[in-house]
């Protein structure tokens, strides 16, 4: 990731605020792009942006960090059918 003193690649911040668009949390922002949860909630307000209402909206994958993902993959009813 570029980062100029404290500014971040225009790049980065895009991909944050369509990640937010699409309903994807602040702290799984953090983890996909390894830009803190705070500065994207911060480019939220700083650019107006508001994500669209989605209620029933249930993505069908998880973001797991790596001690989530060892245990999840520890159960192997998580594996059938994958």
């Amino acid at each position: 990731m570029n980062k100029l003193g404290k500014n971040i690649d225009s790049y980065y911040v895009t991909k944050a605020l369509q990640l937010y668009i699409e309903g994807i949390s602040y702290r799984e922002i953090e983890r996909i792009l390894g830009v803190s949860h705070v500065s994207v909630m911060n480019w939220v307000r700083k650019y107006k942006i508001k994500a669209p209402e989605q209620t029933a909206y249930h993505p069908t994958y998880k973001i797991l960090n790596h001690a989530e993902l060892v245990d999840y993959l520890k159960n192997s009813g998580n594996l059938k059918g994958a």
